[in-house]
């Protein structure tokens, strides 16, 4: 029954799925600060983050992140169900790399022409600068934003992945499977097709080439 379903519109929702699946495997203290940086997700994607704007983006929105987010966490269970736990630390810098993993959409508060789909082709290192910034502001490790940087970059199709310099097994395979849930995610949504109409859209105001019509 849908109603038993994890309300995918609703944020929050998919924040305590995630939070439910996490503490499966570690200690519910290790969350807080997943959910610290989920909070400043919203804020920025709320238009509420100190100089930036709202999202302006309609594929690329919270929605999609939530669908990412939560098809981590899945994936990250999975592993740790049939093989060994995935350290603590590369479970939470993997769910936190797919909080932010699609900032790079979002414009700055003086950019007001058109939308963040215009980045689509450089959203990714529009991402990783707005990770370094924010690492460095709450004053978070320099090791961790490395970390999450490369996960990151596992979205970007243009990147081989042996070509990014992963500090760790673990660390590679956050990676892959934020990389993966970026896809899967999106593409297990029961509203998937009804959307593609709008990523069209964003594509061809990014200038993306392959794509001719809706």
């Amino acid at each position: 029954q849908f109603s038993q379903l994890v309300d995918m519109y609703c944020p929050a929702a998919v924040l305590e799925e995630v939070k439910s699946i996490f503490i499966g495997s570690y200690p519910v203290n290790e969350f807080e600060d997943i959910r610290k940086v989920y909070a400043d997700f919203m804020r920025l994607y709320d238009g509420k983050y100190p100089g930036y704007c709202a999202c302006r983006t309609h594929y690329h929105d919270k929605m999609h992140i939530t669908d990412a987010l939560l098809a981590t966490a899945r994936l990250i269970d999975g592993n740790n169900s049939v093989r060994k736990k995935m350290p603590v630390r590369a479970a939470k810098l993997g769910l936190m790399a797919a909080i932010f993993h699609d900032a790079g959409f979002i414009q700055r508060v003086n950019d007001l022409s058109g939308t963040g789909a215009k980045y689509t082709i450089h959203h990714v290192e529009r991402g990783v600068h707005f990770v370094k910034a924010y690492f460095a502001k709450n004053k978070l490790g320099k090791s961790d934003a490395r970390s999450l940087t490369n996960m990151i970059l596992c979205t970007d199709m243009a990147v081989p992945v042996k070509k990014i310099k992963f500090g760790s097994p673990a660390e590679r395979t956050a990676g892959l499977m934020l990389g993966s849930a970026d896809l899967l995610g999106q593409m297990a949504s029961r509203c998937y097709l009804e959307r593609l109409l709008v990523l069209y859209r964003e594509f061809r105001e990014g200038r993306v080439k392959g794509f001719a019509s809706e």
